[in-house]
């Protein structure tokens, strides 16, 4: 038996050609690849906006390391080729610039090299994902088409350390229960293929819910483009109408949470004021100056507005948040 692992395996066309096509159809309608391409454009994309992760130990000194070195080579390197090279570098215009995450040229240059180096990888009959390719190409590109600025570099390295150790935990975890399911084939027989399947059906019921709350929750905080008053205008009315819905939502179960002595209830409702002060905090954080700074001079009255309604709900989350952990507290200690 053992020998027949040594001779050419011989494959139905039409069983390789309906892979092939069933492959297409999960990239083209899956929700999953659309939401691993919308981190890879996050983390690449040439401008401001809300930083998908958090900033790590790592990440911050990988970055103080970079601008160590930075400064270093510009002691030493000629000020006639730093000029050369900033010229270079010299950004598209703001009249000119679109809502795209960036040009045709960095993208032309992802579809290439990453298309070389997986033709590369294939000829040579080397194991890669063809995912991690693209995805390192991508970051390689916004690296060097200067796409991570000061402001967002530790978000973005973080963004790529968590990616690329998510995969290899994903490796570690596939490599796993593989082995535990060759083991309950082995000897489980035919129950051991229904328990499989079973427990498959159950874990992708259960990740399709678990991935399409987060996608809707996801959605809920995309902040809209600003480019001028009116997108403001409508952007800042859209906060107000949720967070005062949420406000409303969160106050009313509070009080309901304390009279009833409802345990659970509290703590569920202190997550979601924890989330909704985590939602205020990033869009005072990363949201209100790129949308300042888009806007023209003659519309600082309606910034200034703006500032204020962000930082007042800012201000209402910490207080829900801490209304909520105190009540939940009192509760949990029985008094």
């Amino acid at each position: 038996m053992m020998n027949k692992l040594s001779e050419p395996i011989v494959v139905d066309w039409r069983f390789l050609f309906g892979a092939g096509v069933i492959m297409v159809l999960a990239l083209w309608f899956s929700k999953k690849a659309r939401t691993v391409t919308k981190t890879e454009v996050n983390l690449a994309r040439q401008g401001e906006g809300i930083e998908r992760f958090d900033s790590s130990v790592a990440s911050r000194q990988l970055v103080r390391r970079a601008v160590s070195f930075s400064k270093f080579m510009r002691r030493i390197t000629p000020h006639q080729v730093t000029e050369f090279v900033e010229n270079r570098f010299k950004p598209i215009p703001e009249e000119e610039r679109d809502t795209a995450s960036f040009d045709l040229i960095r993208a032309s240059v992802n579809l290439t090299v990453a298309a070389l180096l997986i033709s590369l990888g294939t000829s040579l009959k080397l194991p890669l994902s063809t995912t991690y390719v693209t995805f390192m190409v991508a970051m390689g590109t916004s690296l060097a088409d200067r796409a991570w600025g000061r402001e967002s570099a530790v978000y973005r390295i973080t963004g790529v350390l968590t990616v690329i150790s998510g995969w290899f935990i994903t490796a570690f975890v596939a490599f796993t229960v593989s082995a535990l399911v060759a083991f309950g084939l082995m000897y489980g027989g035919i129950y051991g293929v229904i328990g499989a399947i079973l427990l498959v059906i159950i874990m992708f019921i259960q990740f399709a819910r678990v991935h399409n709350k987060r996608e809707k929750n996801a959605e809920m905080e995309e902040p809209g483009f600003v480019t001028n008053e009116h997108d403001l205008i409508v952007n800042c009315t859209n906060e107000i109408k949720s967070s005062v819905e949420n406000t409303m939502k969160i106050y009313k179960g509070l009080l309901d949470g304390l009279f009833n002595e409802d345990r659970k209830g509290l703590m569920k409702l202190y997550k979601i004021a924890d989330e909704f002060h985590g939602k205020s905090k990033r869009r005072r954080a990363y949201e209100v100056l790129p949308a300042i700074q888009r806007l023209n001079p003659e519309s600082l009255d309606t910034a200034q507005y703006y500032v204020q309604v962000t930082d007042y709900f800012y201000e209402i989350s910490i207080s829900l948040r801490y209304m909520t952990e105190s009540a939940f507290n009192f509760i949990d200690n029985n008094h």
